[in-house]
């Protein structure tokens, strides 16, 4: 009987020792073997103004996002948008295609979709220019 408990004894402190090893400091790893320890990009909350400048100052690397439901688009929207609707089956699916490196400015009628839509980009897929406009579609068509 004590064999048997110096030997449950004996085994957990190595199994406690081989742990405290594995879960150390990695600060001397290379970047490539490191635990992720990047914090996923924060959304930016912008008014509409800011949206409308930043819409009028556009480039090739900047893409406006609706992502309302294909009825809502149709019955008015932002020129040159790309529609990907949060509540459809490939929401992810067609999310993870996009292009990591351009910056999303993202809308939905009032801001909810658009703001869950936002979170999505930058902590499930990395997306680390992402802007979410407040107030929506319907605060753009009033300013």
């Amino acid at each position: 009987m004590r064999r048997l408990l110096f030997s449950s004894l004996l085994l957990l402190v190595f199994v406690a020792a081989a742990i405290n090893c594995n879960m150390g400091d990695n600060k001397n790893a290379p970047a490539s073997q490191k635990v992720s320890e990047q914090v996923p990009a924060q959304v930016e909350n912008i008014t509409v103004a800011t949206f409308k400048h930043l819409e009028a100052n556009a480039d090739s690397n900047t893409i406006i996002l609706d992502v309302r439901t294909p009825g809502e688009y149709a019955a008015g929207n932002i020129a040159h948008s790309l529609l990907i609707d949060i509540n459809s089956r490939d929401f992810k699916t067609k999310i993870a295609q996009l292009d990591r490196d351009k910056t999303y400015l993202v809308y939905c009628r009032t801001g909810r979709r658009s703001a869950a839509a936002a979170q999505i980009m930058t902590q499930e897929f990395g997306f680390t220019k992402v802007k979410n406009m407040l107030g929506g579609y319907t605060s753009y068509v009033r300013n």
